[in-house]
């Protein structure tokens, strides 16, 4: 399991977790990848969790479980 974990000192601009972009997370498959290989667990199955947290008087914090599936990208040729 890889948890992402965004937080704000307020939502007026926008939640922590829309920061989780389609670019995050497919910055966050191929690091997990790697971290994968490196550690030698490859093609065991992977969750990917955010967690929101936005501060103030009253923390508000959500848990997003199985946030998003990273799609793999294979280099062209591979």
């Amino acid at each position: 399991m890889f948890v992402e974990v965004k937080t704000r000192s307020s939502s007026e601009t926008s939640d922590p977790e829309r920061a989780v972009d389609r670019a995050k997370e497919k910055l966050l498959g191929r690091t997990a990848e790697e971290y994968m290989r490196m550690a030698s667990v490859e093609g065991m199955s992977v969750r990917f969790d955010v967690i929101s947290l936005v501060l103030g008087e009253q923390t508000k914090v959500e848990y997003f479980r199985d946030a998003f599936y990273p799609v793999r990208v294979v280099p062209a040729g591979g």
